[in-house]
């Protein structure tokens, strides 16, 4: 059985003049598979993308589809569907016109290309639309013709540059949930660029955290949620708080860590020794929230503090509470402001089992 990825980049670096914009790139995405290039502007992400489509060359390294080098190959010669944050739609063309702008190119036959148009739009839930031009669609739509004139071609591998950044926050919420199952169902390699954390965590089967252009973390969303491995992935990705401290020695198969605010438990692999300064990231909704001090229990720590702030954001409130030292801890509770527990000034204990608590290397 034929057991090569959908992609593999080998040592793959760009330079622009002296900046280097991807550092010794390498990552392989299995057939199927949907990853997502994660990071912040000017990180590498972008350019990855552009070097895997042709349109940029790498200035070292090896980029492999289905197991064909694409070195010196131009972007058409890949087989590869791209859509554009922008679409690139062609205003003075119909959307039928504009999906089978591909399949043109390909020399394909008319009769052959309009079957594939409509089954592209059918899919994309655009049937009844081909005669409209770009303009007179809605933000969603042009994004739904984009794909579909990049899926038509039947690419070997589908690259989706920020596709949603144009669209407001509940289209986003609504079209991330739509590529998803498309992709899915396609079974399609996937490489897709974003900054926004939300959408990697909600669409990907693994995240490639990227910095600098290298990839600090890759692996599954709840793996790079729940167990970051850098002070910077753990930033990037959601609410955290960071709290410094040292490294006491071992309790039970766990670190105890002592802080300005007392001691905590961690997790960390591997335990660094004690003496060692470590940083601990713990996610506001692992933080257990009482309002008189709870009694001991074996792998948990509590720390007392001072609510701050009190943000109510809905479906929950988002607190800062001051501890001993002065760092401020992030939690989350239902309450709402005013509230027993979500009052300003009012004191709280904060329970954390060692399993939510990270132990990050300084």
């Amino acid at each position: 059985m034929d057991e090569r990825p959908a992609l593999r980049l080998t040592g793959v670096e760009r330079r622009f003049g002296s900046h280097l914009a991807v550092a010794g790139l390498d990552l392989d995405v299995a057939e199927g598979e949907f990853v997502t290039l994660l990071g912040p502007s000017g990180c590498g992400k972008t350019t990855t993308l552009n070097m895997i489509a042709g349109f940029i060359e790498p200035t070292a390294g090896r980029i492999e589809i289905g197991g064909e080098r694409m070195d010196g190959l131009p972007p058409f010669r890949r087989d590869l569907g791209v859509v554009f944050q922008d679409y690139a739609l062609f205003p003075h063309m119909t959307v039928a016109e504009n999906v089978a702008f591909g399949l043109r190119m390909r020399g394909l036959g008319r009769d052959e290309a309009a079957r594939r148009v409509a089954d592209a739009l059918a899919m994309v839930k655009l049937s009844g639309l081909d005669a409209r031009r770009p303009l007179q669609l809605s933000g969603g739509q042009r994004q739904r013709v984009a794909l579909a004139r990049a899926l038509v071609i039947r690419p070997r591998m589908l690259l989706l540059d920020e596709p949603l950044s144009n669209l407001d926050l509940k289209l986003r919420e609504e079209m991330r949930i739509e590529i998803s199952a498309l992709q899915k169902q396609l079974g399609i390699a996937t490489i897709f660029v974003t900054h926004d954390q939300g959408e990697a965590l909600a669409m990907s089967d693994r995240i490639a955290v990227m910095r600098a252009g290298l990839v600090e973390q890759i692996g599954p969303p709840v793996e790079i949620y729940r167990h970051p491995r850098t002070r910077f992935v753990a930033e990037f990705i959601g609410a955290i708080t960071l709290i410094e401290g040292q490294v006491r020695g071992m309790e039970d198969g766990m670190l105890r860590v002592g802080t300005a605010a007392g001691d905590l438990l961690a997790e960390s692999d591997p335990p660094p020794p004690p003496g060692t300064r470590v940083t601990l990231a713990i996610r506001p909704e692992r933080i257990a929230l009482s309002s008189a001090p709870p009694p001991p229990a074996p792998g948990r720590a509590t720390l007392e503090g001072t609510v701050a702030t009190a943000v109510y954001v809905g479906s929950r409130t988002e607190l800062r509470v001051t501890v001993a030292g002065g760092s401020p801890v992030v939690a989350e509770t239902m309450d709402t402001p005013g509230s027993r527990l979500a009052r300003i000034g009012a004191s709280v204990w904060m329970t954390v089992r060692a399993e939510d608590c990270r132990a990050l290397p300084e």
